[in-house]
């Protein structure tokens, strides 16, 4: 688990926003990941973390306050869920580029949106034996994807973990999409 990932996972926050007791709390996890978790052996891992601050503000990397104020945080508690708004583009990025660091362009808001469109229409088309669909936002401009669903919420029976986004189609299937997209669009503008 990296830094991101943990910051995430015992305090909900980005790495950038740690404070000094929460980052020593995640330092000296790895240390002793089997004695030593949230929620078993607090006693423990406090100790650690207080000995870790106790060094840095000996080594003047921060002033007694923030030493004072370091050692009366919270430890991290019951783990978050990690956020996965863009399971397949996660998974898609990860295959493509392991074990680098990937800045999304990917728009949380809009990406919400999507998935909730994604939500209400897979509970429409489930009803006609429609399992699966897919959703790409990118500016035409830059070609930066800005939203990114790979496929519904269906079931494991329904193939749910597959990308359907690069997956072949015939090209009656690609066009009826932008049929779609037209006819509501031209719909919107006609009196």
């Amino acid at each position: 688990m990296g830094l991101e990932t943990a910051s995430w996972r015992y305090f909900g926050v980005p790495a950038k926003e740690l404070s000094w007791g929460q980052s020593a709390a995640l330092a000296v996890l790895p240390n002793a990941p089997s004695l030593i978790f949230p929620g078993k052996n607090e006693t423990l891992l406090k100790q650690k973390r207080d000995r870790l601050l106790k060094k840095l503000y000996d080594k003047e990397v921060f002033d007694e306050l923030t030493y004072e104020m370091s050692i009366l945080e919270p430890l991290p508690g019951k783990p978050y869920p990690l956020p996965d708004q863009t399971l397949h583009f996660t998974e898609k990025m990860k295959r493509n580029h392991p074990g680098k660091l990937i800045k999304s362009t990917i728009q949380s808001t809009l990406q919400s949106q999507l998935n909730q469109i994604t939500r209400d229409h897979h509970f429409q088309l489930r009803q006609n034996q429609i399992h699966n669909l897919s959703i790409i936002v990118m500016d035409v401009n830059t070609r930066e994807i800005l939203g990114y669903v790979g496929n519904t919420p269906t079931t494991v029976d329904h193939q749910k973990f597959v990308d359907v986004t690069d997956k072949p189609r015939s090209t009656g299937s690609i066009i009826k999409t932008f049929l779609i997209c037209f006819g509501h669009a031209i719909g919107r503008i006609a009196p």
